[in-house]
């Protein structure tokens, strides 16, 4: 009896074991299907999100940089600049200066390169929307007449990684109902200030750029000191060179050195516009008698001839334009 009971015992103990590796496997394969439905319902709420996204304007970018004629850029400062393109390729602002080849440059890549690193949070939305209402730059992108890109430039992410920006329909004007943060992907830093708006900021900073074997002479005259001027002259094709005094005597030279110094002349340059001063001091500077003036002429193929001025002339040390030193 004894052993007969406990070989039932065996029995039963298996039996049990069998039914709890069986009931662990169903929980088990259960536990996979729930796992790889909760992850496929997460793909697709995420998928129908940025689909939902995408037509809710996220489409910065401007593939063909190429067919842009004009940009209009304004702020809520009532600062405002119009760039447009020329048929040699280079740019004007406002219809009255040549635009710095480099910004527009930048501001180009800037456009085709830039794209959506995220959405704006849900809590943070209401906060951008209003400063991008509030002091935003308008950017306005055409091609020939047509208005193919509008859009909203706004400030830096609290990281300094990122840009505020909002779309906005070109046909009606009506703003996207979401704010993107904007980036242009291996940049580390936040793109508002390529679009800035203020006309002399804009403006080309270029006195000469010639190509040097283009220009036929430079005329250097210092004031006060005609043994300090002169006269350098080149042929068309760079066959002659020479180097005279400022009444027109022949003076030695080295040719290099004079070849060397006309190709200074590709590319002369200020650093800023001076805003600082009133009109009539102004006024006063343009009217003083010039310490020192540079003439460059050059010529393009056999008829195009034209040249530059570049005039100094000396400022009192207190008239506030600059720091002391």
């Amino acid at each position: 009896m004894i052993g007969y009971a406990c070989k039932t015992h065996v029995v039963r103990t298996e039996i049990v074991l069998v039914v709890s590796i069986k009931i662990m496997k169903r929980n088990s394969i259960l536990l996979v299907i729930l796992v790889l439905l909760s992850g496929l319902t997460i793909w697709l709420v995420t998928r129908d999100t940025k689909n939902t996204i995408s037509r809710e304007l996220r489409d910065f970018a401007i593939a063909d940089t190429g067919s842009i004629t004009k940009i209009f850029l304004a702020d809520k400062a009532m600062k405002q600049t119009t760039l447009t393109k020329q048929s040699d390729g280079s740019w004007m602002v406002n219809g009255k200066y040549t635009a710095r080849p480099d910004a527009v440059k930048i501001l180009l890549k800037t456009m085709h390169d830039i794209s959506v690193k995220e959405p704006v949070g849900l809590k943070l939305k209401p906060t951008v929307i209003k400063q991008l209402a509030t002091g935003g730059t308008k950017v306005e992108v055409y091609a020939g007449d047509k208005l193919i890109k509008l859009y909203y430039v706004g400030s830096e992410t609290q990281d300094m990684t990122g840009t505020y920006m909002l779309l906005a329909d070109e046909k009606t004007g009506e703003n996207s109902s979401e704010p993107f943060v904007m980036e242009i992907k291996g940049f580390n830093g936040y793109l508002t200030t390529r679009y800035f708006t203020a006309e002399e900021e804009w403006r080309d900073r270029t006195v000469f750029g010639y190509y040097a074997p283009d220009i036929r002479s430079i005329k250097v005259t210092q004031a006060g000191a005609p043994e300090q001027s002169f006269v350098v002259t080149q042929s068309a094709g760079s066959k002659s060179f020479g180097l005279q005094s400022i009444t027109g005597q022949p003076l030695p030279f080295d040719t290099i050195a004079v070849k060397q110094y006309i190709s200074y002349y590709n590319r002369i340059g200020f650093e800023n516009f001076i805003s600082v001063i009133e009109q009539p001091r102004k006024d006063s500077i343009i009217r003083s008698h010039r310490s020192r003036s540079y003439v460059c002429t050059h010529q393009r193929g056999q008829g195009f001839r034209g040249g530059a001025v570049l005039r100094f002339r000396k400022i009192a040390a207190n008239t506030g334009l600059f720091p002391p030193s």
